[in-house]
């Protein structure tokens, strides 16, 4: 069985891709050292990382944000991220 892909399935090969990342954890998960090495690799890859760490002890954290104070600034922090590299991309 042949699989033929259509052009617009291709992945993207354009050098004009905003590279940037955002990896957020809590301080208590074990995942921590992970999102750690995660943002030095992609940093020295030449990506723009801003690893955000949260004083929370949930995983998925900002599904709380009713709640707990942290979540809210979390999800507004990443609005103002999003906006940021919306910006840069043009």
């Amino acid at each position: 069985m042949t699989i033929r892909r259509s052009s617009s399935t291709r992945p993207a090969r354009s050098r004009a891709l905003v590279r940037v990342e955002l990896p957020r954890t809590a301080t208590s998960l074990p995942g921590l050292p992970d999102a750690e090495r995660l943002a030095e690799h992609a940093r020295s890859h030449g990506v723009d990382v801003r690893l955000e760490v949260y004083p929370v002890a949930a995983q998925s954290f900002q599904l709380y944000w009713s709640f707990l104070p942290e979540a809210a600034d979390a999800i507004a922090r990443f609005g103002e991220y999003a906006r940021g590299v919306s910006h840069a991309a043009g």
